[in-house]
């Protein structure tokens, strides 16, 4: 989880893969942990440089 936060405060479009393909601006999900069991969905607004956290689920 450490790596994933800093990963998402230094560039959030790299993270991830986007929720809606055909969205690629629109929210984002990333698997992550053991097997990438875990797994966030997060938003982005650039003008106000803020990563929301939206959803963590552990599947």
């Amino acid at each position: 989880m450490a790596e994933l936060r800093a990963a998402l405060e230094l560039a959030p479009w790299s993270v991830g893969s986007p929720l809606v393909p055909s969205n690629a601006n629109g929210l984002r999900v990333v698997g992550f942990g053991e097997r990438e069991r875990a797994q966030l969905v997060y938003g982005v607004v650039d003008r106000d440089r803020l990563v929301s956290l939206l959803q963590l689920s552990w599947v």
